[in-house]
């Protein structure tokens, strides 16, 4: 949550200076979150069952498992598996790296997208060496 209330904070103060009207904020502001937990959602769950070592559990058990973290923790202490509750532990870090990592990987290409195509950048870059070399700044077109 941290992630997406700072994410969401810096889009949206740079969209309100930008002049969006608060229709397009609001839509961001709903969708975001829905379309993070989504996709972060799906790569912990999927990591989560591909890191599972299941072969010597009965298929129904198996499957409860593979369920959620939750069920995978309940049926490792049914059966007092130290081992399956260590492996349902394991699934689920790896689980959360995955996630974390591509949420990551999409903080750091959102940063590049803005740096690259915020407006006003070079502007501002052009107006501070105007003014440190003690001249005035001039507009260039384009």
């Amino acid at each position: 949550t941290f992630t997406v209330g700072l994410g969401a904070g810096m889009c949206l103060s740079t969209a309100a200076s930008a002049g969006v009207g608060s229709a397009l904020m609001q839509t961001v502001t709903k969708l975001g979150p829905a379309f993070g937990a989504a996709i972060l959602g799906s790569v912990l769950n999927s990591t989560y069952q591909s890191q599972l070592s299941l072969g010597s559990l009965p298929a129904p058990t198996a499957e409860a498992v593979r369920t959620s973290v939750f069920a995978g923790i309940s049926v490792a202490r049914r059966l007092h598996s130290t081992a399956l509750l260590n492996n349902v532990h394991t699934a689920f870090v790896a689980g959360m790296e995955n996630g974390l990592r591509v949420s990551a990987a999409i903080a750091l290409a959102g940063a590049v997208l803005a740096l690259t195509f915020l407006p006003g950048r070079a502007t501002v870059a052009r107006a501070v060496d105007a003014s440190a070399r003690g001249g005035e700044y001039e507009p260039v077109a384009g």
